[in-house]
């Protein structure tokens, strides 16, 4: 978000993920290299960005590629053998503000790009918020800055002690209904993330993308 494209908040600082990812894994065909990749903006102060990506053999077994050479913006990625990716967290946007992905994997050299863009959540919780009962959240929509590119959204919703008790799948719209008895009375904070899918890799395995994700400032709210 790789359904949850690589789901590795933890390590990177932020969620690439939750933005859907190419098309939830390798297709099954003979030959090349699926490729989910994605960057985000590491926590402030810090101005750099991370980056994950994740290849894996275009065939029916997925099999995962660890011996590819993966740069963003000529910085080098790190392959964790145990959660099967490529990552680095000190990366910054090159002179035109973008981030290019190489993947050398196969003996072929593949590239993409990814442009970062800004993006106000204006986030609106519905009041009451009414824990037996249906609620709306919205939030307004981000302006794709890559042609061809798609915006997703993942809302979640954490409790007093900052765990995650409501999550949604991707989705291209700006509003959800949080169903009845989904929360009970209490402190919470919904947070919006969003994330620019770019289009297919060229020459990369059907469903291969890059994107770049950002992490509204999360909305406190008490559900009664």
């Amino acid at each position: 978000m790789i359904g949850k494209l690589l789901a590795f908040g933890a390590v990177t600082g932020t969620l690439l993920v939750g933005c859907g990812g190419g098309g939830g894994g390798p297709a099954a065909t003979v030959g090349g290299v699926y490729i989910s990749a994605g960057v985000s903006p590491m926590p402030a102060p810090s101005t750099s960005y991370s980056g994950v990506v994740s290849l894996n053999v275009d065939n029916p077994s997925g099999a995962p590629i660890s011996n590819a050479t993966v740069t963003i913006n000529n910085v080098l990625l790190t392959y964790n053998s145990g959660l099967n990716y490529y990552g680095n967290t000190s990366i910054a946007p090159d002179g035109s503000g973008n981030f290019t992905l190489s993947v050398t994997a196969n003996g072929t050299t593949i590239t993409a790009t990814e442009s970062p863009f800004s993006w106000t959540s204006n986030l609106t919780v519905q009041s009451p918020f009414t824990a037996n009962q249906k609620n709306a959240i919205s939030w307004s929509p981000a302006a794709a800055t890559l042609t061809g590119s798609s915006m997703n959204y993942d809302l979640r919703i954490d409790d007093s002690s900052n765990a995650i008790v409501y999550s949604t799948p991707p989705t291209s719209g700006t509003s959800i209904m949080v169903p009845p008895n989904t929360l009970v009375a209490g402190s919470y904070s919904a947070t919006i993330d969003t994330c620019q899918m770019g289009p297919q890799i060229a020459n990369a395995a059907t469903g291969s993308n890059f994107t770049f994700s950002i992490s509204a400032t999360p909305h406190g709210f008490t559900a009664q």
